[in-house]
């Protein structure tokens, strides 16, 4: 009777229609509401694919002396446009990475059963819910369609990569207008929140030594790709992570002490989780931002470090091409394009890429935004070539007939790279003549600003020694004979623009620039060619050479190993003597005991037995 009651109560109650607008104050209670929430607001609008939820926290955390003060409120502000999904927390925009389309809060209600009614502030409400294995859904509305509470149940990361919990979201919505205002959509920054702002350099750039504490999980000590604090800042996280019952699943349960010395220059706040990759939203490639404690994000943000390589580890094969290309002239600059990846505090360089210079000079050459796109393309096609993630990791010029350091123009140009690229300048100073020696110097730096640069230090090792840093093996890698032909058709593609550009209607003048030209083109040959020909037959001779050795090497341990395979042989002939010794005595032993046994049968049936067993 019951069941045939409760069917027909679900027969009479019409399935729940989202209203496809609304605007609603609500009162939010969420897995990060270790404070008092305070009622927002939420502006839904299905038709134009967009929410906006506004709230603000009382952090429960915050220290004495902020209570009763604005510095103890949080202020969250999130967006769902067709593109993604923004949040505000204070004057910073960000996106969230893994959010790339619009997602409507109430997607889920046409799928929900009717469960019965209750009470909310005194008005009979109807409860319609959804359940998963990873998720459980209630939605409460009147009996005019007016929704009313909202509740999500979802077993997921509360941040990027960290480890999936049950998180429990519930919104009251406390009003209802029939409207959402296109006004409230207008201060969503878009641009800021994936190109920050630049932030201005400090008036005193001298490096500072700052206490950074970490709480994280025993063993983990590389703090690179992580959120450090102050010690009242990783006092709010600790207790927000022990009291919310998250370090079962974070598995936190060191807090260390770091003394740094940083850069102090403003940058965007990253959030960062995980270890092994750390998983970092924001969008600012090479400042570190700073922000309030956990919870207090409308504090003023300030700036920690910059996020430099400690070294920079080349491959031997991009030594090589880098020189070659630097001595092809002493006239003017070259320069070409690193490619890599960074690895933990180290940026790896395996490889160059080489495009037509577009100011041919003594004394500097610069890069267009046009080449630098060129060569991320080329890093995209080699990832895919050789099945190692390839980027652009700096780039690299001459000095010919000067030394190693940054000119203003170098430190100008590397600073602009760094505002999209977190990339470092290699600089070869070649036909450097100094007491009668010609010297060839290469030199790493960064700049901090566009008028100031740091030196990185270098290790050389092998192209093998540098994937072994990533654990990988390429399927396959270039010669760098192969790279060497690259600058040569460059060269030969620069020439070949020149006698274009200065290509006249007067016939003198044609001959003129022809002559230029093949004499450029010889130029070339005498300065390259040959050269690499002389190389080629070094490495030849150097890899008979080693053939030989290796030749000898053989013939050694192939002779150990016949001595070896003799020696094994005897001790076999040894072992099989010995075998046939122990068997023959077995059959002794044997024959031996079945004699004796005999003898005592016979003296058992003789007339001697009494005497003998008296």
């Amino acid at each position: 009777m019951m069941i045939s009651l409760m069917n027909c109560l679900v027969c009479s109650v019409p399935q729940p229609e989202v209203p496809t607008q609304f605007s609603s104050s609500l009162l939010l209670n969420g897995p990060m509401s270790l404070g008092k929430w305070v009622p927002g607001q939420l502006v839904y609008d299905r038709t134009q694919q967009r929410t906006k939820l506004t709230t603000d926290l009382l952090a429960g955390l915050a220290p004495v002396q902020w209570e009763g003060t604005p510095a103890a409120w949080s202020n969250w502000t999130q967006w769902t446009i067709t593109d993604g999904t923004y949040f505000s927390t204070g004057a910073q925009f960000r996106k969230f990475i893994d959010a790339t389309s619009f997602y409507d809060m109430f997607g889920w209600v046409p799928e929900t059963t009717f469960s019965g009614t209750t009470t909310i502030n005194n008005k009979t409400v109807n409860i319609w819910e959804l359940s998963t294995p990873t998720a459980f859904f209630q939605y409460y509305v009147s009996d005019d369609g007016t929704p009313v509470r909202q509740v999500e149940n979802i077993f997921a990361a509360r941040l990027p990569g960290t480890p999936a919990i049950w998180q429990n979201t519930t919104m009251d919505f406390m009003t209802f207008e029939p409207v959402a205002p296109p006004s409230e959509f207008s201060d969503l920054n878009t641009t800021a929140a994936l190109y920050p702002p630049a932030c201005p350099p400090p008036e005193d750039p001298t490096p500072v030594v700052l206490d950074m504490y970490i709480f994280h999980p025993s063993g983990e000590n590389n703090i690179s790709g992580q959120d450090t604090a102050d010690a009242i800042g990783d006092a709010g996280f600790v207790c927000f992570d022990v009291l919310s019952n998250n370090t079962k699943n974070d598995n936190y349960s060191v807090v260390s002490l770091y003394s740094v010395e940083v850069y102090p220059q403003f940058g965007q706040y990253k959030p960062c989780n995980n270890y092994h990759p750390p998983i970092c939203i924001g969008g600012e490639p090479i400042l570190v931002g700073r922000e309030g404690g956990y919870s207090f994000c409308t504090l003023l943000i300030v700036v920690t470090n910059m996020s430099l390589p400690k070294r920079v580890i080349v491959a031997d094969n991009v030594v090589y091409s880098c020189l070659t290309h630097a001595e092809t002239t002493s006239g003017e600059e070259i320069m070409g394009f690193c490619l890599g990846a960074r690895c933990n505090d180290d940026t790896l360089v395996w490889d160059t890429c080489v495009r037509p210079r577009v100011d041919r000079r003594s004394d500097r050459v610069e890069l267009s935004d046009r080449e630098q796109i060129e060569a991320q393309g080329e890093a995209e096609a080699q990832s895919n070539t050789m099945g190692v993630d390839t980027r652009v990791v700096g780039w690299y010029h001459s000095h010919p007939k000067i030394t190693c350091p940054p000119s203003h123009v170098d430190i100008r140009t590397q600073h602009s790279i760094q505002k999209v690229n977190v990339g470092m300048g290699l600089i070869f100073s070649v036909f450097n003549d100094q007491d009668g020696r010609n010297r060839v110097q290469f030199h790493c730096f960064q700049s901090i600003s566009d008028q100031k640069a740091i030196s990185l230090p270098i290790i050389v090792e092998s192209q093998t020694a540098v994937f072994a840093r990533l654990n990988v093996i390429p399927k396959m890698i270039r010669s760098p004979f192969e790279g060497s032909a690259r600058i040569l058709e460059i060269l030969a593609e620069e020439e070949e623009m020149a006698f274009k550009s200065h290509l006249k209607d007067d016939p003198l003048l044609q001959i003129n620039a022809s002559s230029i030209y093949t004499k450029s083109l010889s130029s070339i040959a005498a300065g390259f060619v040959y050269p690499l020909a002389e190389i080629l037959d070094a490495s030849k001779d150097a890899h008979q050479e080693q053939e030989q050795a290796l030749s000898l090497e053989i013939q050694i341990e192939s002779s150990k190993l016949e001595s070896e395979q003799r020696e094994l042989e005897k001790v076999s002939a040894e072992e099989a003597a010995l075998e046939q010794l122990l068997q023959s005595l077995e059959k002794d032993i044997a024959m031996r005991i079945r004699f004796r046994n005999n003898d005592l049968a016979d003296l058992q049936s003789s007339p001697l037995r009494d005497i003998y067993e008296s």
